[in-house]
């Protein structure tokens, strides 16, 4: 129950970074989750659908296709 809680800290911290930021200036965002799984995040689908506006209203989004630096760097190591 404690990770739980942590995780419903830390999604409060990032919903108020957003609602500080919104319209006043630009944040960076990076995730290797696809949006359905956000639900999780935020904490359901009504608070998801407001921080998902939030995030791409006025956005440039980047996808970037291929292999993962990290996951490559780390198969280097246990070889």
């Amino acid at each position: 129950m404690q990770i739980l809680g942590h995780y419903f800290s830390v999604s409060l911290h990032l919903i108020s970074l957003i609602e500080q930021r919104y319209e006043k200036g630009s944040l960076l965002f990076t995730s290797n989750e696809s949006l359905v799984r956000f639900d999780k995040l935020f904490g359901g689908q009504k608070r998801t659908g407001k921080m998902i506006g939030r995030i791409f209203h006025h956005c440039h989004t980047i996808t970037i296709q291929g292999d993962s630096y990290r996951i490559r760097d780390k198969m280097k190591v246990l070889d």
